[in-house]
């Protein structure tokens, strides 16, 4: 997110692209179950994938966070040059 305008995206651009990334990284057991992925690696993914560094980024995220507020244009005082 803090890099987010190097690859062309504002704030609310790549929250939004963060948040398709977790719905499909929330989907990963699944799928991967889907493709016949034993389940005793299913186990060992899971220490990895769904330990609380990475899960507890995953449900913590706020798009809302990372949207910069709109700010209405500053009206010029009539008494001023």
């Amino acid at each position: 997110m803090s890099q987010c305008a190097l690859f062309g995206y504002t704030p609310a651009q790549a929250a939004a692209a963060v948040l398709r990334v977790i719905d499909v990284v929330d989907g990963w057991r699944q799928h991967f179950a889907a493709c016949a992925v034993t389940p005793a690696d299913l186990d060992s993914l899971a220490l990895r994938i769904d330990a609380a560094p990475l899960l507890g980024q995953r449900r913590t995220f706020n798009p809302a966070d990372h949207v910069t507020p709109v700010r209405s244009p500053r009206r010029r005082s009539p008494f001023t040059r």
